[in-house]
């Protein structure tokens, strides 16, 4: 009886041994496990962050050619996407001419060579007879006086005080003809109406006297 329970006593204290030898490796296992979560956790979580920033700077990058195709169109700086071979010049003198493809663009001829150049602003449209950019290709030539640029002040810089979003044209403060062009909150320069008109800021166009689309009738009373 004595021998079997140190029998039953040592199989006991083997089993426990045993136990008590698997824990560390259990212990091991899973704090091994632990480590390679976090690692995982921590390399997913900066290639997700790399592409982040890939996909930022190609959006920053595309915003920027946009703007930068707008500004071009806004001064009518585009190239047209057409060729302007010299062709179109032959048997021309020197001078302007209108460009059958688009109306917003005309040929300059110079000693036989072409050169294609855009209407400022781009919804302007040339008139060979009249050797003009005009809003449209039944107005009259303009004859009151031979164009000059303008001088630096007399065009103010007032698009500033619009913010720097603002797109659009602004009306001049001491030239009732002239209205003032605004990209991006920056002025862009000074434009004469033709004829007589005045510009209208509520309208966003030249008018007859400032207010009326078409010319009045003068016996209208």
């Amino acid at each position: 009886e004595f021998g079997l329970q140190n029998h039953l006593t040592l199989s006991t204290s083997k089993r426990r041994t045993k136990k008590k030898k698997t824990e560390p490796t259990n212990n091991n296992n899973m704090k091994s496990t632990i480590v390679y979560a976090i690692l995982f956790c921590l390399v997913a979580s900066t290639l997700a962050m790399k592409n982040r920033n890939k996909k930022n700077k190609k959006i920053n990058k595309n915003q920027q050619e946009d703007d930068d195709k707008e500004f071009e169109d806004v001064l009518g700086l585009q190239d047209p996407g057409f060729h302007c071979p010299d062709s179109l010049c032959n048997g021309r003198a020197d001078g302007n001419y209108e460009y059958a493809g688009n109306s917003s663009y005309f040929v300059q001829c110079t000693g036989g060579q072409a050169d294609c150049q855009a209407c400022w602003p781009l919804n302007l449209v040339f008139k060979e007879e009249c050797n003009q950019c005009l809003y449209s290709k039944n107005d009259e030539c303009l004859t009151t006086q031979e164009w000059e640029p303008a001088r630096q002040f007399d065009c103010p810089d007032m698009c500033g005080k619009m913010g720097p979003s603002f797109d659009g044209n602004m009306a001049d403060p001491v030239q009732q003809r002239h209205y003032v062009a605004c990209w991006h909150g920056v002025t862009v320069g000074c434009i004469m109406c033709p004829s007589d008109l005045i510009y209208n800021e509520e309208h966003n166009a030249c008018l007859y006297e400032g207010k009326y689309f078409t010319q009045p009738d003068p016996n209208s009373s």
